[in-house]
């Protein structure tokens, strides 16, 4: 857009109606009619997609809607409404029934600029790309507010499907911080901040390496958001193959689409998947009054491939091990063909049914509940490891990664 510098200018872009102006300012507002239209398709959606219902004691989805209603069709501008449609939402907890909204992230969206662990129930700065502040440091308020109530805030507003899930996603969620805000440390120092860009990650969404010549590979995956991480990973499994132990370290791996290829290249017994259960709705069925049922799908086996990797297998995980990642641990779990060291995973997974609405705002409900092959449950609950260990301040601070020492330990790398 021009600089509006002169009257010459002012004048005509005023007679012009000056439309870049006038586009942002009707983006960042949303109708009265936009947000019914929104809501009700919302609330629509989860009637009929929803697969978790039965699992929410004392759940009044209509009493909730009416409440999120009023205050979407009283929200003070874009930014209001969204954040009126997370806290309805979350009210599902479930961490595959999310809101969210383009222009949040444009408008709201800066990153923090440091990362944040919860270890040995306090709060501790994991990285900072400012140098402010040392790993380890731990955070005692932010503007005053103690952290433990700042955090009880705002989890109300993150869709989760389980408290341990929605808290630890507060520090991920950008768009709940103000623009500046002060951060107060637990040995009394206060650090200013501003949320603003900062440099990335640089390395690879994936990357493996030999951690001992001809005996311990390793492979880390911090992603299957692109069908490319999967086939990378199963390059590297080849690369690895004569390993006698192999290293897989999907901690902080958020999901994306199942690797069912990798768990097929890693697999070398009978494997089974999930149970799962979907709404079934027939509308003759529901004109009776016949409850709702559910269409259940059994575990199917599935025979191991004779070429696949035949060494120990070892696969690292954490409480942001979710999704598509506990699919790919789950059967390794249920038949004992891998050793699991870290964090109990962040428990929810299934396949969301996805709406995308003309403005940038999207919708995705959890369509599919997830049980164990046993039938034991799995939503809220996560993944236990075979080996649980929890990161301490001391590891922080030190820089030791206890999960992965004990992965080098088993495997023979040390």
């Amino acid at each position: 857009m021009i600089p509006c510098r002169s009257h010459s200018v002012v004048i005509m872009i005023a007679l012009l109606g000056c439309p870049v102006v006038v586009a942002q300012q009707e983006e960042d507002e949303v109708s009265l009619l936009d947000r019914g239209f929104v809501a009700s398709k919302i609330y629509a959606t989860i009637e009929s997609y929803f697969a978790h219902r039965e699992a929410i004691i004392g759940l009044d989805l209509d009493a909730e809607y009416k409440t999120y209603l009023s205050k979407a069709l009283a929200a003070k501008g874009r930014r209001d409404f969204d954040l009126a449609t997370f806290e309805f939402v979350a009210k599902l907890r479930n961490k595959h029934t999310q809101f969210d909204d383009q222009w949040l992230h444009r408008q709201h969206g800066q990153p923090l600029g440091f990362s944040v662990l919860p270890v040995e129930k306090k709060w501790a700065i994991a990285w900072d790309g400012g140098d402010r502040m040392k790993r380890g440091d731990v955070i005692r308020a932010i503007d005053g507010l103690g952290i433990d109530a700042f955090i009880e805030d705002k989890q109300k507003y993150i869709g989760a499907s389980s408290v341990r899930g929605a808290q630890a996603q507060v520090f991920e969620r950008p768009y709940l911080f103000p623009t500046r805000f002060t951060l107060e440390l637990e040995n009394g120092r206060r650090v200013e901040t501003e949320r603003k860009s900062f440099d990335r990650d640089p390395r690879p969404s994936v990357e493996g390496r030999w951690l001992s010549s001809d005996l311990v590979g390793y492979i880390r995956v911090s992603s299957w958001n692109d069908p490319r991480h999967e086939k990378t990973a199963l390059d590297w499994v080849r690369k690895l193959r004569g390993a006698k132990s192999l290293i897989i370290d999907v901690r902080g791996n958020g999901g994306g689409s199942t690797p069912f290829e990798l768990i097929r290249e890693l697999m070398n017994v009978e494997w089974r998947y999930w149970r799962t259960s979907t709404p079934s709705f027939i509308a003759l069925y529901r004109a009776q009054g016949t409850p709702a049922t559910h269409l259940r799908i059994d575990s199917d086996r599935n025979r191991p491939r004779a070429a696949a990797f035949g060494g120990k297998l070892i696969l690292l995980v954490d409480r942001s091990s979710c999704s598509a990642t506990e699919d790919f641990v789950m059967p390794f779990k249920d038949n004992g063909r891998a050793e699991i060291i870290g964090e109990t995973t962040e428990g929810s997974s299934g396949q969301p049914y996805f709406i995308r609405f003309a403005n940038g705002m999207q919708l995705m409900v959890g369509a599919a509940r997830y049980t164990f092959p046993d039938g034991s449950p799995f939503e809220s609950l996560g993944i236990e490891p075979t080996i649980p260990i929890e990161l301490c301040l001391e590891d922080l601070r030190s820089g030791v990664d206890p999960v992965f020492e004990k992965a080098k330990l088993i495997a023979g790398a040390r």
